[in-house]
């Protein structure tokens, strides 16, 4: 009864271990962090601000309200950046352009960022291939920050970044699957001895 329970306890922890690794679907974790860019641009009453590129919300038209927008920043190029506020393995990045003045965007470097800001992948981009640029990263990119830089003066706009990422499984989620997954070899291990 006692090895029942013990197999049983075993197995449980490695299946709920197991359902919290594998459940994790990607999803646009942008919407969910904080944004912020090198400045603020403002024309006609709208204030451009940094988080119109994580609202949701991938139309283009400037004066909707949903475009973030810089300044035509120099020392450095104007930038903008998304926290996610903790780390993901980052899947995918799609870039929304603004619909207009969209050549502005380019040249640009692409990065993703790891929690102390160490550079965990990175593309220059120096042409325009449609609306939106997708972008598939390689496996195991993990990083806290996507950053989207201008490589020379110009003005920084943006639609909607969104950033397709599973979580890093928690370290808990992690003991109860190593947990299991040690009861159950330790059980077939002195299973098999007695035979």
């Amino acid at each position: 009864m006692k090895k029942k329970l013990l197999v049983g306890l075993a197995t449980g922890l490695f299946l709920v271990g197991m359902v919290g690794v594998a459940s994790a679907t990607p999803t646009n974790v942008a919407t969910t962090g904080t944004a912020s860019q090198s400045s603020t641009g403002t024309w006609g009453g709208i204030y451009a601000i940094a988080d119109y590129a994580i609202d949701g919300n991938t139309d283009g038209n400037f004066y909707a309200s949903t475009v973030s927008h810089t300044l035509a920043d120099v020392n450095p190029y104007a930038w903008w950046e998304v926290d996610l506020g903790q780390s993901f393995d980052i899947d995918a990045i799609n870039i929304w352009n603004r619909d207009s003045y969209q050549d502005r965007l380019v040249p640009f470097t692409l990065s993703v960022l790891e929690d102390d800001r160490d550079i965990a992948w990175t593309q220059s981009v120096s042409s325009l291939t449609g609306n939106p640029l997708l972008y598939s990263l390689p496996d195991n990119i993990v990083g806290q920050f996507v950053r989207i830089q201008l490589d020379t003066r110009d003005y920084l706009q943006l639609a909607e970044v969104q950033v397709f990422s599973e979580p890093v499984p928690e370290p808990a989620t992690m003991l109860l699957f190593g947990t299991g997954l040690a009861g159950l070899a330790g059980f077939n291990i002195r299973r098999k001895k007695k035979a």
